[in-house]
């Protein structure tokens, strides 16, 4: 029998929320294990192959009947395909054989996949799943009859299926959407809002959405059907680099910023529309003319530009934080490390960042990003995960998060690469502390604190030291708010001469933990040892032994 210990790389609330919605199992969220859930959701799907239905998008099943064919190799996948497999990944139809260095069907799926017959019901839930999350998009949360309303008043006549019956054949939208309790009525949140301005609530919305806008900004971000957001989306598109991902992810941040409300997002929003033209005058007139177009979360869903005048100066009165008309944030922005000091004063600002070794120093930084992708590079000529180019940036620009993290957790399974690199390439001392450094990290798990001089305080759960953790190039708190603190994390720990610094990317869970036990770690912290750089760690680590 197949074993299921791929389950245990999703996250546990996603496989729950996939559970409870097809297994209609209440089973306690904290004693039941993953394999178990994914076990009892495989038998279900194989007893009522209705659920197949808009369980994963039409050309997801497509993408997995070639794979079961064959007709499809890993070593010889698109950037598209890559996307695709992660799709099903996520929603547990395929995994990632360590093995056969490939991906593959569950066995108890494959027979089902193979015989899945894409009907127009598919098609149907796949434009009214486009049509949710568009809405979402529009609002950021809605209570369930509010959307039932929109619902039943938008789709076409040709869509018979009501709005209960839609959400039973979706359970992908739980994954996307919280489903919120606290409130007097269930409201679906997208989890961006919660980090939103205030909404509006006595305010009516006006816009006329209609039901091919909504599934547009589900399907592409934004309403093509508009001729702005469609000139915005084309001129972008023609100069991305990869293909659509960067977009993608460049839409999402835009309407973060659009309601964070934030100088800082603003910045950051323009920087990466600039990244992509690479001419200021034509980013800050695409930026002018798209930003008012945008829904905006506190008038529940419209653009500013149908926003009646008056109310505009009345919010401004109340002190509501806002950049209507492209004015910036006059407010102080207190930076998210906690410190109550203006973000530019403190974790946005290089020198005070190099200063306190909270970064590396920009030229060390550039250096230590260089020393990492040699050996990526070199994992993958001798793997192949992507199609391999002497040219290093070819490589890199087809990489995505799966990929990427195949890339390294194969150098980390292969220490001959460590050994390549070391023939290939000429060290200095720097470059071989960095070298060092990334080749003795090891992964953490841990409890994030606090900042102290704008470096993150970590408790390592297993080995029971406190860990100082300096950024690479940017400041943690830009990525990680302390006011969501405490919280688990887990990275890969990068012990320097210096500083200790992590391997790229630092996971969050999404894991809630109560005043007991907040309590207890802030205890426990303070009879710890502290590790500053690798010295420390060497040293506790003696001690230890």
């Amino acid at each position: 029998m197949e074993k299921l210990d791929f389950i245990n790389k999703i996250p546990k609330e996603n496989v729950y929320a996939v559970f409870h919605h097809i297994v209609m199992d209440d089973s306690d969220y904290d004693k039941i294990t993953r394999k178990k859930m994914v076990f009892r959701l495989y038998q279900e799907l194989n007893t009522n192959k209705d659920h197949l239905y808009g369980y994963v998008r039409p050309e997801i099943y497509q993408f997995l009947k070639k794979l079961l064919n064959r007709e499809i190799e890993f070593k010889h996948f698109t950037l598209k395909d890559h996307r695709m497999a992660q799709e099903a990944v996520d929603m547990f139809l395929l995994y990632y054989n360590e093995d056969l260095r490939t991906y593959k069907v569950p066995d108890a799926l494959e027979h089902l996949i193979k015989k899945k017959e894409i009907t127009k019901l598919d098609y149907e839930l796949e434009d009214i799943y486009y049509f949710i999350k568009g809405v979402m998009q529009v609002r950021g949360a809605i209570d369930k009859n509010n959307l039932s309303n929109i619902y039943s008043q938008l789709k076409p006549n040709d869509i018979e299926l009501s709005f209960e019956e839609a959400l039973y054949f979706l359970p992908k939208l739980f994954i996307d959407l919280y489903e919120d309790y606290l409130s007097e009525e269930i409201e679906f949140v997208i989890p961006e809002f919660y980090h939103s301005g205030e909404v509006y609530r006595d305010y009516h919305p006006v816009y006329p959405y209609t039901f091919e806008m909504y599934k547009s900004i589900g399907k592409n971000g934004l309403n093509l059907l508009e001729p702005t957001q469609n000139a915005f989306y084309d001129i972008l598109k023609k100069n991305a680099k990869d293909d659509g991902f960067s977009l993608e992810y460049l839409i999402r941040d835009l309407h973060f910023a659009n309601n964070d409300f934030t100088e800082f997002s603003f910045k950051h929003i323009i920087n990466r529309i600039l990244d992509i033209i690479g001419d200021i005058d034509q980013t800050i007139k695409l930026y002018n003319s798209v930003i008012v177009k945008l829904p905006r979360w506190i008038f529940k869903g419209d653009p500013i530009e149908v926003v009646d005048r008056d109310l505009i100066e009345k919010l401004n009165d109340k002190n509501f934080k806002n950049d209507f008309y492209n004015e910036y944030v006059k407010e102080v922005l207190k930076c998210p490390c906690g410190s109550n000091k203006n973000i530019e004063d403190c974790c946005a600002n290089e020198d005070v960042l190099v200063n306190n070794q909270a970064i590396l120093h920009p030229e060390r930084g550039d250096l230590f990003y260089e020393v990492y992708y040699d050996l990526l590079y070199l994992v993958n000529e001798k793997y192949r995960v992507v199609k391999h180019y002497k040219d290093p940036l070819k490589v890199f620009d087809q990489l995505d998060d799966n990929t990427y993290f195949k890339l390294r957790d194969l150098l980390y399974e292969d220490n001959e690469i460590f050994t390549i690199y070391q023939e290939r390439y000429k060290m200095d001392e720097d470059s071989r502390d960095i070298f060092d450094g990334i080749k003795s990290a090891y992964d953490i798990e841990g409890i994030a604190i606090t900042y102290e001089d704008q470096k993150l305080v970590v408790m390592d759960i297993k080995n029971h030291v406190i860990l100082h953790i300096s950024g690479i190039i940017s400041g943690i708190s830009l990525n990680l708010d302390s006011r969501d603190f405490p919280m688990i994390i887990k990275f890969k720990l990068v012990p320097l001469s210096d500083v200790l610094t992590y391997l790229v990317h630092i996971n969050p869970f999404n894991v809630t933990i109560g005043s007991t036990m907040k309590k207890t770690i802030y205890h426990e912290t303070k009879e710890m040892p502290i590790a500053k750089n690798r010295k420390d760690i060497l040293k506790i680590i003696r001690s230890e032994a």
